[in-house]
């Protein structure tokens, strides 16, 4: 055993709401959190000193657990999962490679792999953006295994997962019985043989940041507890300015601030801007920088960027334009498409039933129950996905 590098390996659950289907008892999100136990209590029986790190995708990221080889801690941290919307699987993977790529940095000579637990449904996958990512986990030598549940695979030409596996050398395996599902961890928890690349060589270090910079990930939007918490008591201060109150829009941390999703510390919007004009001269692409704490790389929306560069960075007033410089309105959605929404509500995250109460879309895309816009509209008169302020509902 001495003889096999040691194994860092990045947990991507599909925590999106195609896993509250119960086509597999008691449902898919089930079945698929008892498979990630398995494959970790497997990993971890082969070598105790592999490491696993786990994170849950939907409509945003949530880093579950830092790498561990303790089997127990890492199980219980599975019962954090948050069900929300599509997954954001380009952004889950990009997500995965940083954590990777500090664990490289810092110790090196192990094998560093990614391994996705989903079900069947259509990924939300922006084609030329995978590209990028694949071109990463490449130079990088990452491996990407695919594990997926679900009753009919896609067709082999057309099926993202198939491809992305095939690209980085890895596993793919599509599973619609439990049985053979649950029995496909042992394989998937075999060690990797480690891959031949140079791409740390200190010749090619000035081409890492050019690589890397593809794989920025947005800052966290807060929850509406966490909404709720700021308003209550202001104890949240942003890592660049370290004021609760932004320097820019003069409002309180709940109206711009986010979160690095990685280490969890608050930053407000406008000032991850003027931070990544200013701490540019390792990418090219302006919207790239560096949190100020952890160093992950994160992006600021293009929107925000431009509304920046309009004012100069000087205050402006967010009632009147909001944070991406516009209002947004929103429009009630007929009864009879209701059933069609993939997404959940952006409040409170549920999903939506026809025959229930209202349901309406801002100018974003985004989805709240009527009782939710209201709520929301109370709080903080702004949506808490794209941040415009709501102007009149129709």
């Amino acid at each position: 055993m001495s003889s096999i590098p040691l194994e860092d390996t990045v947990i991507l659950w599909d925590c999106s709401r195609s896993m509250i289907r119960s086509d597999f008892k008691p449902n898919r999100l089930r079945t698929i959190q008892k498979l990630i136990k398995l494959f970790i209590e497997h990993k971890i029986t082969k070598d105790p000193k592999d490491s696993i790190a786990i994170a849950a995708i939907g409509t945003r990221i949530i880093k579950l657990s830092d790498f561990s080889s303790n089997a127990d801690f890492l199980t219980k941290q599975l019962n954090k999962l948050e069900i929300s919307g599509n997954a954001n699987m380009v952004d889950g993977i990009a997500f995965a490679l940083q954590m990777l790529v500090k664990k490289i940095r810092h110790l090196g000579g192990s094998t560093q792999r990614i391994i996705i637990f989903t079900d069947s449904s259509k990924p939300d996958i922006e084609p030329e953006r995978m590209q990028k990512i694949i071109k990463a986990a490449q130079g990088l030598g990452v491996y990407i295994d695919i594990c997926q549940l679900g009753l009919l695979e896609m067709e082999r030409a057309l099926n993202p997962y198939r491809k992305l596996a095939q690209a980085t050398n890895s596993e793919y395996g599509f599973f619609s019985n439990s049985k053979a599902f649950f029995k496909s961890a042992e394989g998937f928890s075999s060690k990797k043989t480690p891959p031949e690349t140079d791409y740390f060589d200190p010749n090619k270090e000035k081409t890492l940041p050019r690589l890397i910079a593809e794989i920025a990930v947005d800052l966290r939007r807060p929850s509406i507890g966490e909404i709720r918490g700021m308003m209550l008591k202001v104890d949240h201060k942003c890592q660049i300015c370290y004021q609760n109150t932004c320097p820019v829009c003069n409002n309180p941390f709940y109206s711009c601030g986010r979160f690095c999703p990685s280490c969890s510390r608050p930053i407000h919007l406008h000032c991850a801007s003027m931070w990544s004009d200013r701490d540019n001269s390792e990418f090219q692409d302006k919207t790239v920088f560096r949190c100020p704490n952890c160093f992950f790389l994160l992006k600021v929306p293009h929107s925000v960027q431009q509304l920046m560069k309009i004012t100069g960075g000087q205050s402006i007033k967010v009632e009147d334009e909001g944070f991406a410089g516009k209002s947004v309105q929103m429009t009630k959605v007929l009864d009879n498409i209701v059933d069609n929404i993939e997404d959940s509500c952006s409040y409170c995250s549920n999903i939506f039933e026809s025959g229930g109460e209202a349901v309406f879309q801002c100018s974003c895309s985004s989805y709240y129950h009527q009782s939710c816009l209201e709520r929301m509209y109370k709080e903080i008169k702004s949506c808490r996905s794209c941040g415009g302020v709501i102007g009149q509902s129709r």
